[in-house]
């Protein structure tokens, strides 16, 4: 996990050097989510197992490509798909149980 912060840290730093979009500027405020659906998505997200919870952030909210995350986690581009999914997946059922 450390090695994936790094990984964030220097892809932002790159980002401020070639003077690409701020991720963080004020139009994203406009668009998030209310606090009930950020704490929906929080519970949800913590019921997932730490490897899925790990894909998932470093995919949704960091932006990395699955190419990306493989390598950053040293693992097989195939096992983060699978991670992936299955969080996702996961993710989806845990969402609609909490809104039921």
């Amino acid at each position: 996990m450390n090695r994936a912060i790094d990984w964030a840290r220097a892809r932002i730093a790159r980002r401020e050097l070639h003077g690409d979009v701020d991720p963080y500027a004020d139009s994203a405020v406009e668009s998030s989510p209310t606090t009930l659906e950020a704490r929906e998505l929080a519970a949800a997200l913590a019921g997932l197992t730490p490897e899925q919870r790990a894909v998932v952030a470093l995919r949704y909210l960091l932006e990395y490509t699955p190419g990306e995350i493989a390598e950053m986690l040293e693992l097989p581009r195939g096992a983060v798909n699978s991670r992936l999914r299955r969080g996702l997946d996961q993710l989806e059922a845990r969402l609609q149980e909490s809104r039921r």
